[in-house]
């Protein structure tokens, strides 16, 4: 008989167990969804590094400029398209002094981390402004 209930307790504290593993994986997202944040954050880095680039151009040619092409002055050559999926990152003027930075992003925005997540709007995109003033003057 007491074989019986330990045996019962032993089955039942592995049960308990599994429960919580499996609870954990479903409340973080398991491996998969830490997968997807990281190659959302390299996305952000990317688009980030692409307004960088538009910045530096645009105080160069002392222009609006929406295609981040390197120079000799600005010789950052960003990323331009996912790593992942090969999709081209977005870039689409808005007008004198805004443009939108958009990429397709696995996540959603509210479980997104890092600090630029409330920036992005629903279709993976967010609006970037260069002054007329930063360009015009040279900064």
């Amino acid at each position: 008989m007491a074989r019986a209930a330990q045996g019962w307790a032993t089955a039942a504290i592995s049960a308990l167990a599994v429960v919580a593993i499996a609870g954990g994986i479903m409340i973080a997202g398991g491996p998969a969804q830490g997968r997807a944040e990281r190659r959302d954050d390299q996305r952000r880095v990317d688009l980030s590094e692409i307004e960088n680039q538009l910045r530096c151009l645009s105080m160069e040619a002392r222009a609006f400029v929406t295609d981040p092409t390197a120079t000799e002055s600005c010789p950052d050559i960003p990323q331009r398209a996912d790593r992942q999926t090969g999709e081209a990152y977005r870039i689409e003027p808005i007008d004198d002094e805004n443009l939108r930075l958009c990429a397709t992003f696995e996540t959603a925005p509210d479980r997104a981390r890092g600090p630029f997540n409330r920036e992005f709007d629903d279709q993976g995109c967010r609006v970037v402004n260069i002054p007329e003033a930063m360009y015009r003057d040279g900064g």
